[in-house]
């Protein structure tokens, strides 16, 4: 802090008011133990005006220390003494609020006891006294009015203060220890003083000296009689002295705030030439024209802007640099402007003219001036060129990438269909035979080359359905289904992935409701695919399996644990990344695309679920899925079991097919049901042949002469009862909504199973 000279004289004033105060306190005790021992004046709004007063200084000089703390300024005791004056002021207001009983002298006692202890703070050594910042006063308050308003509140819990008409041991008590502190906090702000020599440590020497004085009185004296006027009168002029304290600092306050006033004021002053300085940086150009489309006023950023000096611009009209297609004139099209007909914020879209007549798009804002009676309109320009030129490029870009995107799906439909063509009969050859009496090494290779196929089918779904995902272009259907068959595929399935591999699977349903609403293909796929991963990642131990029903939330829960490799923290932030898994090497050991829990995470975000992973290294995983759903309360009527529904022999069933290896799966397929089959290899040749005996049309969709579409719109127009099912590899959600408007009742994809095809085929025949 810098150290600030006593004047000599005032030095002298406090020395000479500090003897005064002690001459009081003599002087009063002395006339109350004589001649006005029986003296009384019980004058209650005196008392408190002179408490609130008194406390309305101590809080002001309060936050006075903390303002000259802050500028280094003031005594060298500002936070400890700020705490303390500001401490008693609110517990003297709070005794001065009362009337005379306990809590009377309750707060004038705890005011005296809390004043005494923080001033004594003073005695710290330097090292902690440097410690203690503003927001330990602010702390001191808080606890002061926390503990006036206790005392307000419960004021039974506050202890006996008068007893017999005498103050009680704890208030005397409370008074001693107050002035005592007071007292030693004085001794040390002398020797401060001797150091320093600043008249702000020697004014509070008074004050505390008084205080001291004024609470060793108390226990001396009576309510209401002279010594307790005398140590009233002592309390006052101690804060009398902490306003003595504050009207010193008053020059330095006064001045500090008319620095700041001077600063705003100049940093809100903006001469002519500072005016005209932030006119030329802007990068808007600013012209202001009269009503006869003058120019009055041409910035030099509209000077850059048109390529025209100001002098030429000012002798020429504003319909030379801007131009409006709709209007006659410019002042026209800022009078429509303006009008609110066509832009509530008074911006158009102009074309402004170069000197070399170049043109170039304008934004325009617009306002109107009356300057001296006569109209004038300012207008604020701005060269869009550059965001014309990238909404242009934005634009293309998005065309191009839709046609990229058409191209894709084209390609990939296109694909898909080329896939799964050799697909159909790979996998139908591989069922026939697995059908047929084969010796059990025989029968080992088809169940492997199966397999195999599905898994190879997996994948092809899988980088469909990312397609379909990420074009947006994957719905979700809301219909009935039975969970309890969805649960028991999925039982069935997996039980026998996991007996394979020598794992225990542990398999529990405890939802009891069998019909539900939502799309069960997409729940199969995802219940699916995430218990084949922890089969797949699990070598030893067991994948266990929970399904229940959340009614609170209405959603289906379904709880996934398996006892395989497990992740790391930072392994399952990857986990539903697009082609990528947990760790390179697991790709490497285990296989896969790295797209199935992508896909198994969009599809159950797309139902309106969740996905959660907890996994620990070499312990395992646990997966939880919650899908919403509600429960159905009609029953869809029961499919037939192919395995038992096989006999077809009084129906008739026309194949329109084209390629000859998916005849002879198809025919080898229904060989066993006894069917008539009759084949067309086009959708003509169907026509031509169909007769009222057929019962049911398989017909595929890619065929020369008349494709499959074509021709079910011909045969639904002849009998449109006629059950027609697509046999097609193009089995995208595009394809399926055509073949549904077409008059398709059904589809069968390619590669076909010969269990679904069958149970297909039940429910019509």
């Amino acid at each position: 802090m810098s150290q600030q000279s006593s004047p000599q004289g005032l030095n002298r004033s406090i020395y000479i008011a500090i003897v005064v105060s002690g001459f009081i306190h003599a002087v009063t005790f002395f006339l109350a133990k004589s001649s006005f021992s029986q003296w009384r004046w019980q004058h209650v709004p005196f008392h408190s005006a002179i408490e609130v007063f008194g406390g309305a200084i101590a809080i002001f000089v309060c936050f006075l220390l903390l303002n000259l703390e802050k500028n280094k300024r003031g005594t060298s005791f500002n936070i400890p003494i700020a705490a303390a004056i500001g401490a008693m002021g609110i517990l003297d207001i709070s005794h001065a609020l009362v009337e005379p009983g306990k809590l009377f002298v309750w707060f004038h006692s705890i005011a005296t006891f809390f004043g005494g202890i923080f001033f004594l703070l003073v005695v710290l050594p330097s090292f902690i006294q440097t410690r203690l910042k503003s927001t330990f006063v602010y702390l001191v308050l808080c606890i002061a009015i926390l503990l006036a308003a206790f005392s307000f509140i419960y004021p039974q819990l506050v202890p006996e203060m008068v007893i017999d008409g005498r103050f009680s041991t704890f208030a005397i008590m409370l008074n001693t220890v107050g002035g005592t502190c007071l007292l030693i906090a004085s001794v040390k702000l002398y020797y401060s003083y001797r150091q320093d020599k600043k008249t702000d440590d020697l004014l509070f020497i008074l004050h505390c000296s008084m205080f001291g004085l004024a609470a060793i009185m108390f226990q001396q004296s009576f309510l209401w009689d002279l010594s307790w006027w005398g140590w009233h009168l002592l309390r006052l002029l101690a804060y009398g002295v902490a306003l003595w304290f504050a009207l010193l600092n008053e020059k330095y306050l006064f001045a500090q705030l008319k620095h700041s006033v001077d600063r705003a004021e100049k940093h809100v002053e903006i001469t002519e030439k500072q005016q005209a300085a932030i006119l030329s940086s802007l990068n808007d150009a600013i012209v202001v024209v009269d009503r006869f489309s003058k120019i009055k006023l041409f910035s030099a950023s509209a000077e850059l802007m048109f390529k025209i000096p100001k002098e030429e611009a000012l002798k020429i009209n504003c319909n030379q640099i801007m131009a409006c297609s709709q209007h006659a004139n410019i002042i026209s099209a800022f009078e429509d402007v303006l009008s609110h007909q066509k832009a509530p914020d008074h911006k158009v879209k102009l074309s402004g003219i170069k000197k070399n007549n170049n043109v170039f798009p304008l934004d325009v804002a617009v306002t109107k001036l009356d300057l001296e009676g006569e109209l004038h309109f300012i207008a604020v320009i701005r060269d869009i060129s550059v965001e014309v030129e990238q909404k242009r490029k934005l634009k293309q870009a998005v065309k191009d990438a839709q046609s990229a995107n058409i191209a894709k799906s084209a390609f990939l439909a296109n694909t898909s269909h080329e896939i799964r063509t050799p697909m159909h009969g790979l996998y139908g050859n591989l069922q026939l035979l697995r059908d047929l009496n084969l010796p059990p090494t025989a029968h080992q290779y088809v169940h492997s080359a199966i397999s195999c196929s599905k898994n190879l089918m997996v994948i092809i779904n899988d980088i469909l359905d990312f397609s379909k995902i990420e074009a947006g272009k994957l719905d979700i259907e809301s219909v009935k289904f039975d969970l309890s068959e969805l649960l028991e595929n999925i039982r069935l399935e997996m039980s026998t992935q996991a007996e394979k591999k020598g794992l225990s699977f542990d398999f529990k349903s405890h939802i009891a409701h069998a019909h539900w609403q939502g799309d069960p293909v997409r729940i199969y796929q995802v219940l699916n695919n995430i218990v084949s991963n922890a089969l797949k990642f699990t070598q030893t131990g067991c994948v266990s399996f929970i399904s229940e029903y959340d009614a609170q939330s209405s959603r289906l829960k379904f709880t996934i644990k398996d006892t395989g490799i497990g992740m790391s923290e930072s392994d399952i932030g990857k986990l539903f990344n697009r082609f990528e898994q947990a760790d390179i090497t697991t790709t490497r050991k285990y296989g896969g695309t790295g797209l199935g829990m992508s896909i198994t995470k969009s599809l159950i975000e797309l139902m309106g679920g969740q996905i959660s992973v907890r996994s620990w290294l070499a312990v395992g995983s646990e997966f939880t899925v919650t899908i919403p759903s509600e429960k159905s309360t009609s029953k869809e009527p029961p499919e037939q079991n192919a395995d038992t529904i096989i006999k077809f022999s009084n129906s008739h069933i026309l194949l329109v097919e084209d390629n000859k290896m998916n005849q002879m799966i198809a025919n080898a397929m229904l060989a066993e049901t006894q069917v008539q089959i009759t084949l067309a290899e086009n959708g003509q040749e169907a026509l031509d042949i169909l007769h009222e005996h057929i019962d049911l049309v398989l017909m595929d969709i890619q065929m020369p002469v008349m494709d499959g579409i074509e021709a079910t719109k011909h045969i639904k127009a002849i009998r449109s009862d006629l059950v027609v099912i697509a046999l097609t590899a193009n089995v995208s959600t595009e394809d399926i909504v055509i073949y549904k408007s077409t008059g398709f009742d059904d589809v069968i994809a390619k590669p076909v199973d010969k269990k679904q095809m069958l149970s297909t085929l039940s429910k019509y025949l």
